[in-house]
């Protein structure tokens, strides 16, 4: 276990920065934020659906870490996080395909199809990742629970366990080694050969 701890440590570092250099590439781009400007809005969210790939990487080597480490907390920890971020990329989607629709027809005839291809993309990139992002948060939290339930009867397995005496072919199965043990009546090789 500890050799999987060494490895651990570099891939909880990679999983951050990857989110971090997503978040401040995005920053860089949108920054100032004009939530009031739709064509800022538009540029934001095809932004970050070109970008949310290192993201959901990011969540993937932090899953298998924990789940590499067996830590039930980071796991659910993680579930949380995928499942608000899942719920933020759909929120998101909703906006853009609200702003997308609005925008259309800003657009020129030349660049209509483009845009609408741009458009199509982005969406499905944002629905497939809120869906990664659902499928892995349930995971994790699955195995979490799983790992907790594992302790907790690990904890209960390591108690002495009653040892019962072996049965022999010809007594009944004795279950309380204090009491007399009974003979059962010998067979006769007669009732044997049938």
């Amino acid at each position: 276990m500890k050799h999987l701890r060494k490895i651990a440590v570099p891939i909880y570092f990679l999983a951050v920065t990857l989110l971090l250099f997503t978040v401040m590439e995005l920053m860089q781009v949108t920054w100032p934020p004009k939530p009031a400007d739709l064509a800022w809005r538009v540029i934001s969210i095809g932004m970050l659906s070109r970008a949310l790939t290192s993201p959901l990487l990011a969540f993937l080597l932090a899953f298998a870490a924990a789940l590499m480490l067996e830590q039930p907390r980071v796991l659910r920890f993680l579930a949380i996080a995928n499942v608000l971020f899942a719920v933020c990329l759909v929120l998101g989607l909703g906006l853009f395909a609200m702003d997308g629709m609005q925008m259309r027809s800003q657009v020129g005839p030349q660049g209509r199809v483009a845009f609408q291809l741009g458009l199509a993309l982005a969406m499905t990139k944002l629905a497939l990742g809120s869906f990664f992002l659902l499928v892995v948060g349930i995971g994790e939290w699955g195995a979490a629970r799983g790992l907790s339930g594992a302790t907790k009867q690990g904890a209960t397995l390591t108690a002495p366990l009653a040892i019962r005496q072996p049965r022999r072919p010809n007594s009944p199965l004795v279950t309380d080694p204090a009491s007399p043990q009974t003979e059962s009546p010998a067979l006769d090789s007669g009732q044997l050969r049938r």
